[in-house]
């Protein structure tokens, strides 16, 4: 996609007919660590919290119970040297990184940000696939192999020789991927309960109603939304697409799978198409046209091409629509207090998830450029944010 940074200088200030007006940074200095007036987080339920990739197995990005800040901002604590994927449960903020040489599983404290623990992954070649997810009291992380530790301490648990990316955490599974290659962990102990080859290179995949939703492809045969039942690895459906690369976000009743130009709503009973929506043509130095969407209310958010919209999750009708710039798929989150957050340049948006309108913007703390901010999850009271070397802990006032 097109960097922010580069299109930035000649972009109109204004979205939807709404002038975005500069907010202030945070009154804080650059070498801020935590406000000396915080006070404790106070332990909220699991729907509140982000305990892994995009909030839940079904990837929908969306933390129903939270209510992060929306008209202030105060930065609570950052962490130097972070730049990964943050996941939030009641105690800690849990992320891997490379920040001395080595791959490291670090807890920090929710509240303040100063280190609870932290495990060296003893991975000579730094590999690890993604985020950690914390389900029950229990980190699971896939690296070189895939492991699991007391959130407590983070005494390790239980080891398995055996990895892949786009980990799904369930009530009792983990549900990985490796190439064409799927596999189901009991969470308890590690031990494998199914497998099976796809066929195709896979991508993210979604678990909703006790089936497993996999993106899968490859050059030849083209791309397929793939239904399984997530406790056997039975293939329920499969449905071809048009375009490449799915990523898939999973309700009850629906799939939807974002590839790089288009966006499709597909029943999750047996795998039609209800619907599509189409960006224009990828230009020279994009690399997607279409966001990875967020769901709301009966709705499906999302950014395609330059607009963002709102669209029935069933029909795929346009509820409101609302003009980027030519800069689309910045991530985006719908929370339960009716607010939608996406990155717009050099700013991060709060809109109205019932009309698209402008509440608020934000432009970092003092001494950040949101241009460089990548990561967006919201948790309980605050917005956790990270650019290219920072961990930030946004507040309320």
């Amino acid at each position: 996609m097109i960097d922010r940074r580069t299109f930035v200088s000649t972009s109109l200030s204004t979205i939807g007919g709404t002038t975005i007006i500069g907010s202030t940074h945070a009154d804080t200095s650059n070498n801020f660590q935590q406000l000396s007036s915080a006070t404790a987080v106070q332990s909220r339920p699991t729907s509140d919290l982000w305990p892994q990739y995009q909030r839940g197995p079904g990837n929908t990005s969306a933390a129903m119970g939270a209510s992060p800040p929306t008209q202030l901002f105060t930065l609570a604590w950052m962490f130097k040297g972070a730049s990964n994927y943050p996941v939030i449960d009641e105690a800690s903020a849990y992320f891997v990184d490379n920040i001395d040489g080595t791959a490291t599983l670090f807890a920090l404290n929710r509240a303040t940000g100063s280190k609870r623990w932290t495990v060296d992954m003893d991975n000579p070649e730094n590999i690890y696939n993604g985020p950690p997810a914390s389900i029950d009291g229990t980190v699971y992380l896939s690296g070189q192999y895939t492991r699991a530790f007391d959130a407590a301490d983070g005494t390790e648990l239980w080891t398995v020789e055996d990895s892949g990316a786009g980990m799904v955490a369930t009530t009792e599974r983990l549900h990985l991927a490796t190439g064409p290659r799927l596999f189901t962990l009991d969470r308890t102990d590690g031990s494998k309960i199914w497998q099976r080859n796809i066929g195709g290179s896979t991508a993210r995949h979604a678990v909703a109603d006790q089936t497993l939703y996999v993106g899968s492809g490859t050059p030849e045969s083209g791309s397929f939304v793939i239904a399984l039942d997530a406790a056997t690895g039975e293939r329920r459906w499969r449905t071809k697409l048009s375009h490449e690369f799915p990523r898939l976000i999973a309700t009850d009743e629906h799939v939807f799978a974002a590839t790089n130009t288009a966006l499709y709503g597909i029943a999750a009973d047996a795998g039609d198409i209800l619907w599509s929506k189409e960006s224009s043509p990828l230009q020279t130095g994009q690399s997607e046209n279409v966001s990875q969407p967020a769901i709301g209310d009966g709705v499906v958010y999302a950014a395609i091409g330059e607009t963002m919209y709102a669209l029935d999750r069933a029909s795929g009708d346009v509820q409101w629509e609302m003009f980027i710039s030519e800069y689309g798929g910045g991530p985006l989150v719908a929370h339960a207090d009716g607010v939608v957050y996406s990155f717009y340049l050099d700013e991060l948006l709060v809109l109205d998830a019932a009309n698209g309108s402008l509440i608020n913007t934000y432009r970092g703390p003092k001494g950040s450029d949101m241009l460089d901010f990548r990561i967006l999850v919201p948790a309980d009271e605050r917005l956790y944010l990270a650019d290219n070397t920072t961990l930030y802990a946004i507040a309320g006032c």
